[in-house]
């Protein structure tokens, strides 16, 4: 079971991943952003994660794999509906913020 969550956590990534690089098109003239400032957005995500993965190998040994993988999807889900709705830079900055912290394998 331990194996099927930590591949389904890895999957989810990949499709975070995925799917911020796809909409990069659509994203930026909605919200007025040039290359660079998506590249941010992309740099923030990443460093969440990596922020997150120190923490949540803490969390995940202390309450167990079950409610951290329930809580990421639920919250990477609405973190991605967020995304999809932002109108403008702050409104997506902060989602990917925290999809990034939710979304560690």
């Amino acid at each position: 079971m331990v194996q099927a969550v930590a591949l389904m956590c890895v999957f989810g990534l990949g499709m975070c991943f995925a799917l911020l690089g796809s909409i990069s098109v659509k994203l930026m003239p909605r919200v007025k952003i040039d290359a660079g400032k998506f590249g941010t957005l992309i740099s923030t995500f990443m460093f969440a994660c990596l922020i997150a993965s120190l923490v949540i190998g803490v969390v995940t040994d202390a309450i167990g794999y079950k409610w951290v993988a329930l809580v990421g999807f639920v919250a990477t889900a609405a973190c991605i509906f967020i995304l999809a709705m932002g109108k403008s830079y702050g409104t997506v900055m902060l989602p990917s913020r925290m999809q990034g912290s939710m979304t560690v394998p």
